[in-house]
Parts: structure tokens; sequence; C-alpha cells
């Protein structure tokens, strides 16, 4: 299932750009015209694949708009969740946390239910603590690590100030060097459910 993840997310991105090629008559660019300003906030909950298990994430997030088409700003997730990761010394706990750049695209703002486009990349801390460990021992350092997530979102408009999202994605991550954990354990879908606040 993994292996299909980047294929899919690269035929979508493939769509969204044909689709959205200027036509004779629409000249070439990301905003024409006055520009409009909004921005938002969001209390977002998560399920993700991590080692292999599904997982729960909470989380905030928040940007600006521009034009209602186009949002650009940051978010943050933990993992509340507790993880257990067999190795040979024994079983682990894992902990993640992650902070984002956010670049989104909001097709058909207006609409009660539209769909956006969205890249999520930014560094995380994960590590494997030992929940045996004894009061003067320490866990290993927390690996940092990058993560890239492309994510589609489906948005309901309940009032003008009031929305709420239902996204799915993929996790890529990088420079885990933990023992018996690696990358490979760290990648996974990503599922969320969000609730914004905001000027659309």
């Amino acid at each position: 299932m993994r292996r299909l993840a980047l294929p899919v997310f690269g035929l979508f991105l493939s769509l969204v750009f044909v689709a959205s090629l200027p036509s004779e008559a629409t000249a070439a660019a990301l905003f024409s015209g006055p520009i409009e300003t909004g921005g938002f906030g969001a209390f977002a909950v998560r399920g993700a694949e991590l080692g292999e298990e599904t997982e729960g994430f909470l989380g905030g997030r928040g940007g600006w708009i521009f034009n209602h088409s186009f949002a650009v700003g940051g978010g943050a997730y933990m993992l509340f969740t507790t993880v257990p990761f067999d190795t040979d010394e024994g079983e682990r706990r894992i902990k993640l946390t992650q902070i984002n750049l956010e670049f989104e695209y909001i097709f058909a703002s207006e609409a009660v239910l539209h769909p956006t486009l969205a890249l999520n990349a930014g560094l995380g801390r994960l590590k494997l603590s030992d929940p045996n460990r004894g009061v003067d021992d320490r866990d290993p350092d927390p690996d940092t690590v990058t993560l890239v997530e492309p994510m589609v979102r489906l948005v309901v408009n309940v009032t003008e100030s009031v929305r709420v999202g239902f996204g799915a994605g993929y996790r890529w991550i990088s420079g885990v060097d933990l023992e018996e954990f690696d990358d490979a354990d760290g990648e996974g879908y990503v599922f969320e459910m969000s609730t914004m606040v905001g000027k659309f």
C-alpha cells in the first residue's frame, strides 16, 4: 500500500496542474487584480501510521489566506497515544513531535463543500523511550528528522467564519538514526479532522 502513495499523489498533482492551466483569455499569474487577505487558526486531531500501528496526534495550525485561494502558514503536532515498539532490548515507547510550514491551495472557497490541496514540510523530534528505566537513567537523545506530507482536504463551510476539514495524506520521513527503527517505520498514511476559525 505504501508503494502506491507517491504515484497516487503524483497523478493528483498532475491533474490539478492541467486543470489550472490558463486559457487564452486568462493571464498566467498567481495573483491578479487587488489582493484580499484573511487568516485562520485551527485545532486538529490526526490518526497516522507509526511503526506498525495507527496512532493519535493533537495539534494546531494557522496561516494567512490570499485572495480566498492560497494559504501560507504553519502547524505543530504531538503524539498523544502510547506507541509500543519491540526491540532486542525490550519494549520501547515511540515519541514524536513535529513543526511544519504549510502551503495550501483552496478550490472554490465560497462553495459550501470544497477541496483543498496542501503540502506540509518541517522538522520533528523522534525518540524511543524505555518505560522501565530507572529514576537516574536517561533515554537516548532524540533524532531530528525531516517530514514531508502532501494532503488533500474536503472542507465544509459551517458559517462565514467557521469551517470543518477532513483530510488524508501521506507522511515521508528522513533522518531517523535509531537502533531497530528507520525511516520506513516512521512513514505512513495520515488522516485529519480540523476545526478552523477565521476570515476566509
